[in-house]
């Protein structure tokens, strides 16, 4: 279920032919010839950087390279700019700028993570480095040299644009109707098992969930991202594709949610639903698959809107039919009645977002956006939360910076001190960018650039003294840069990175300039500067934010059990005001912090020690989705019915008491779990749940007993079935409580507990 794609263990894996990837090595690899033609033809002072720009911002999509372009541009400029007004104010004072630098360079650090335009501040912090460099030892030229970065970040961003324009284009459009698909058709297969194992429950167990429907939501925002700059229909209808991305993640949770629900009713302690039940979900199950299948893109405009509300019909008769009758209710104990109509409840939740995700595909179908109350709204995340987030990478940042400077003061190492700083600070913006702290991808982009040296050694020691001109030097590159970037463009991050730093390498090392000169002097100063940089950017990294897969593994956990914690005493009040928007912004977190535990789980594992196998990390991982879903799934069925109402008078007085109870007992396992990740000696007591159990099935069976005085609209949910129905849901957080308990328990946590230092 991980988010991040699996290490190739093999020669075979490494080696495994990609047409596609051929097709953008060769346009980059083109790129990389034309930005070094240009550059030595215009002779501009450091020439390399218009082909690091054509490398980083060479995309698969014409949408996001110009994205990216854009931002490099205005990140550049501001950086220049920045900086230019510092050398003005404070020439004479060296450090006083270089304090100043610094701060700046630590505030585009931060931003990379808090903002959405990351690569932006990135090119920020690195134009405000080599421009500083630059005007040190020649202030008077500092103009004139932001002038060369701004031309040469425009450079690249022509250049990539014309390659990807001229040669086989492709636009994310195509691909997100494309990724859309697949992820409706995911959903639906999944819908259809469902209902089959509702058919045949003596087959086996509810279905687990195929992996591809896990982290759709992402892929798709990554391609929305390239196709709004692609095509203006993206662009003035982002909000309701927005709506539709959003649409997939909450129908994904729901038919989740549901499958727990149905894993519980079917292989539970008792077997709460009988054939006459099943059959009614099984087909409502159908109707809804059908009903995805009516959203994929390449419906006509308009052709399937009464087909979906006929559908939807056709749920809703199906879903009334399971309502239990008087006479049923008499004869019940109460558990079935319970899960049955918790069931029922998210089967009309499950129904309704698909309603939804069915209105957001026929308004793009048709050209038009959703109505204003149906678009979606944005969160900013807490403070707290950015802080948490950002804030490590940028004083690491501001350290290595300072670092590298003082040491070259002292002892004039590197050779280069500048280069020296400026690699620093780029090494640890490849991993603020990438943002995936369990893959390690600056130590990576490390590993790349010293095999980059090793083999540029060759290439410009040997076969440049002999080139005459540079139609020969881009015979011999040429080949050289289609090899690696292959590699690069035809394996997923983060293990493309390792060739993205043999690029960096071997794009600065040869040193081009109109007036080649070969000193291999030169070239091991360039090597050690730029390999210092690197080394002394991961170790300050690594100091103040580096953790381990395992370490992060529990560090995720942590976070994930106390914002679940946090999230049920925050929402407690089911009447406060801004109970929606608490909500949105705790499932927000969630859906971070799971992404999280995604992405650091295929790491985690140690063959040392048995018990801390892969699988049972990934069970572990399973067991926490689970109960993420179910919290909430909770929230939102609370969310649905509103405030307490007066009518409901004799439920609320046993409902009160119901959820304060569950959320008391939820609230300790929750914080002991967290605790047992940092002290495995802490011993998660489970008594709790089997005595609120105990508690709560008579007080269910008296209140689901028949009342002749009550008087319920069939049409609306009544208090009785909206405290069965919540009553089932608090019971499936606790199931997921004992299931994920027994999964942490699975691990043994005293192996991994080790010092940092």
């Amino acid at each position: 279920m991980s988010m991040v794609a699996r290490r190739p263990r093999t020669l075979a894996d490494w080696l495994r032919w990609s047409p596609t990837a051929a097709v953008n090595a060769f346009k980059t690899a083109f790129g990389l010839i034309l930005a070094w033609a240009l550059v030595l033809w215009l002779q501009w002072p450091d020439p390399f950087l218009a082909p690091i720009a054509v490398l980083f911002l060479q995309t698969p999509y014409l949408g996001s390279s110009l994205r990216k372009g854009l931002m490099r541009v205005f990140g550049t400029l501001a950086g220049a700019l920045a900086v230019l007004l510092l050398l003005a104010w404070m020439i004479e004072d060296r450090w006083a700028l270089l304090a100043l630098v610094s701060l700046l360079i630590g505030l585009a650090m931060y931003q990379i993570r808090a903002s959405s335009y990351g690569y932006a501040w990135y090119m920020v912090a690195i134009t405000a480095t080599v421009i500083v460099a630059d005007a040190v030892p020649q202030p008077e030229l500092a103009f004139q040299l932001a002038v060369y970065r701004t031309s040469e970040a425009v450079l690249g961003i022509l250049i990539v644009l014309v390659i990807n324009g001229l040669f086989w284009p492709q636009t994310a459009g195509r691909i997100y109707r494309r990724e859309i698909t697949a992820a409706l058709d995911n959903l639906r297969n999944y819908s259809r098992a469902l209902a089959e194992a509702l058919r045949e429950p003596q087959s086996g167990a509810i279905p687990a969930p195929p992996q591809a429907i896990f982290g759709a939501s992402i892929r798709l925002r990554e391609i929305l991202t390239a196709a709004i700059l692609d095509s203006s229909g993206y662009r003035r209808l982002r909000e309701t594709y927005e709506a539709e991305i959003r649409g997939i993640s909450a129908v994904t949770g729901s038919l989740l949610a549901l499958a727990e629900s149905l894993r519980l009713a079917l292989n539970g302690e008792l077997p709460l639903l009988d054939a006459a039940q099943r059959e009614p979900l099984a087909r409502t199950l159908d109707e809804l698959a059908e009903v995805l299948a009516t959203c994929r893109p390449h419906q006509p405009p308009g052709a399937n809107g009464a087909d979906v509300q006929a559908r939807q019909a056709r749920v809703e008769a199906k879903l009334d039919a399971l309502l239990p009758t008087a006479a049923e209710r008499a004869g019940r104990d109460g558990r079935g009645n319970a899960l049955r109509l918790a069931t029922l409840h998210q089967c009309r939740a499950l129904a309704a977002e698909v309603a939804q995700l069915a209105r957001a595909a026929e308004a793009l179908a048709a050209g038009r956006s959703l109505a204003d109350p149906e678009l979606p709204a944005a969160l900013p995340m807490p403070l707290s939360f950015m802080l948490k987030a950002a804030l490590p990478h940028a004083l690491a940042a501001v350290v290595a910076f300072w670092v590298m400077l003082l040491v070259w003061f002292q002892w004039q190492w590197p050779p280069s001190g500048f280069l020296g700083a400026l690699m620093a600070v780029i090494i640890i913006g490849i991993d603020t960018l990438n943002d995936l702290p369990a893959e390690q991808p600056g130590h990576r982009v490390f590993l790349g650039a010293l095999a980059g040296c090793l083999l540029t050694a060759p290439v410009y020691l040997l076969a440049m003294p002999r080139l005459d001109g540079f139609v020969e030097l881009a015979l011999v590159l040429f080949p050289f840069y289609f090899a690696g970037l292959y590699f690069f463009h035809a394996h997923a991050k983060p293990h493309n990175l390792y060739f993205l730093g043999l690029l960096v390498m071997s794009i600065v090392m040869p040193a081009l300039a109109p007036e080649q000169q070969i000193s291999l002097t030169g070239y091991l100063n360039i090597a050690s500067s730029v390999l210092s940089g690197f080394l002394v950017g991961l170790l300050v990294l690594g100091v103040i934010a580096g953790y381990r897969p395992r370490q992060l593994l529990q560090r995720n956990l942590r976070d994930l059990l106390l914002g679940i914690a946090s999230s049920q005493r925050a929402l407690a009040d089911r009447g406060r005001v801004d109970f929606a928007r608490v909500m949105q912004v705790s499932e927000q977190r969630q859906r971070e912090q799971l992404q999280r535990l995604a992405q650091c789980a295929p790491l985690a594992s140690d063959p040392a020690i048995p018990h801390n196998d892969q699988a049972r990390i990934d069970a572990l991982i399973v067991a926490a989705q689970s109960l993420s879903i179910r919290a909430r799934a909770l929230q939102r069925a609370r969310l649905r019915a509103g405030p307490p109402q007066p009518q409901h008078l004799d439920c609320n007085r046993w409902l009160l008491p119901l959820g304060r109870r569950y959320r008391r007992v939820f609230g300790v396992l929750l914080l002991q779990l967290a605790a047992r990740l940092d002290q495995p000696e802490v011993r998660v007591r489970l008594d709790a749940l089997g005595r609120l159990r105990a508690w709560a099935l008579p007080e269910l069976a008296r209140m689901d007993a028949p009342n002749p005085a009550a008087t319920e609209d069939p049409g609306q949910q009544s208090g009785r079935q909206y405290l069965l129905a919540i009553a089932g849901h608090y019971i499936g957080v606790a199931g997921a409580l004992r299931e994920f308990t027994a999964a942490l328990e699975a691990i043994d946590w005293a192996a991994w507990q080790e010092p940092r230092f």
